[in-house]
């Protein structure tokens, strides 16, 4: 199951690509639909300043931002801090080399607006989709990391809770009911992790729409067509989920293994 997304992505890509460069049915909608939001009544101004949070210039900085934060965060809680910065900036380098050998592969003509300006090909897939997909993409899985690396947390390599802190889990105090905690004690547990899940949320959210807007805009101002903004899409979440993996991989600290499962039989209750 962990590799279905992806797969899903790459088979969508497949199909998309295969309409376009084949002039298909869904390659003449495709351009039907784009003429059509281009003379939306959407503000050509706003639908700028949309397609602009697709630049390069505007994206990047913003991940480079959040990888800063990222390795101050992790300065002194995990070893190698810079790692995940080092797996983030690797993704993002691979838009370009992903992207542009397809654009001259396929050769797409761009919309109306685009050929008069004497751009005539290599429009699809969407540059300025994916980098905004990936370098917004990749911020928000620094700054909010995978659930599974924090579900992952460990004590220090080489270093194993004491004996009394495991019996301490288990074994319950005098006078309470066994396997039963306080409720205030549950709900103090619960609400930091209910906060961060709505944080995530939220976060997401915004990261959907952010890219649904970069998409109306590019369309809006006639830079793509809107399957250029899908095949765009496909690649970038390829490229995320490839990054939330490697986000996901526990760290060690250098020369530390990780700890070996005690062979000690545990002492038998009295």
């Amino acid at each position: 199951m962990r590799g279905l997304f992806p797969a899903l992505c790459a088979l969508l890509f497949a199909l998309v690509t295969w309409q376009v460069a084949g002039h298909g049915p869904l390659r003449t909608l495709d351009e039907d639909l784009g003429r059509t939001v281009a003379v939306s009544s959407l503000p050509g101004s706003a639908a700028q300043f949309l397609a602009d949070l697709g630049n390069a210039s505007v994206a990047v900085p913003v991940l480079i931002a959040a990888m800063a934060v990222s390795v101050l965060v992790r300065h002194r809680r995990r070893p190698r801090p810079w790692l995940p910065a080092v797996w983030a900036a690797l993704t993002m380098a691979a838009v370009p080399a992903v992207i542009v050998p397809v654009k001259a592969w396929i050769g797409r003509t761009g919309p109306p607006a685009m050929a008069a300006s004497g751009a005539h090909d290599g429009f699809f897939p969407s540059g300025h989709t994916a980098t905004a997909a990936v370098a917004y993409g990749a911020a928000l899985l620094l700054l909010m990391p995978p659930l599974a690396s924090t579900a992952r947390a460990r004590p220090h390599a080489g270093v194993s809770p004491p004996p009394h802190a495991a019996c301490s889990r288990t074994a319950p105090h005098a006078g309470s009911a066994v396997g039963s905690n306080p409720p205030l004690v549950r709900l103090s547990r619960l609400k930091p992790h209910s906060r961060h899940a709505r944080t995530r949320v939220w976060a997401a959210v915004a990261y959907v729409f952010l890219n649904a807007g970069v998409a109306v805009g590019l369309v809006r101002c006639g830079y793509h067509w809107p399957l250029d903004v899908v095949g765009a899409w496909c690649l970038s979440g390829v490229l995320l989920w490839g990054l939330a993996q490697a986000l996901m991989r526990p760290v060690h600290g250098r020369g530390s293994r990780p700890p070996r499962a005690s062979t000690t039989p545990a002492a038998r209750g009295r």
